[in-house]
């Protein structure tokens, strides 16, 4: 999903340093995942940092976004449509804007997905593959890549 954030046209400045955006997407994680009952054991699925794209070269662009996936795990699939209801709510409760969903709501071993947009340009998503397994996942606004000179 491109940011609307990553677009530099009228001279994008990033809100967040690179080490702000992945504390902050890790909080998130965290925090949405500590509102979920039961509540999960997190692993790790994937941590990167993926160039932004937008109406610019982004080969070109020094802007990344932070991307974190992590499982949940110790759910029983049978409730997987109860914590979508409960993201949905941790969602409402922080000011996150339902953006998407796909998938269908009464089946918890089919490709199910849902994410939100917080107020501070962060999007969440949470997802359940096929065979139940749930993730949740977060993409920050772009930030510039540590690895590059700005």
């Amino acid at each position: 999903m491109a940011m609307a954030g990553c677009d530099r046209s009228g001279g994008y400045t990033p809100k967040y340093t690179y080490a702000q955006a992945v504390a902050k997407a890790d909080s998130l994680i965290r925090d949405a995942a500590a509102t979920l009952t039961p509540s999960p054991r997190l692993e790790v699925r994937y941590e990167n940092s993926l160039p932004c794209s937008g109406s610019f070269d982004a080969a070109d662009s020094p802007l990344v976004l932070v991307e974190r996936q992590y499982w949940l795990r110790d759910l029983e699939p049978r409730n997987n449509p109860h914590v979508f209801e409960q993201m949905f709510q941790y969602w409402k409760q922080n000011g996150f804007t339902l953006a998407r969903t796909l998938g269908p709501e009464d089946q918890y071993d089919q490709l199910r997905k849902a994410v939100a947009t917080g107020p501070d340009d962060f999007n969440q998503s949470i997802v359940q593959a096929v065979g139940g397994e749930m993730s949740i996942r977060v993409q920050s606004p772009c930030v510039y890549d540590p690895d590059e000179a700005t």
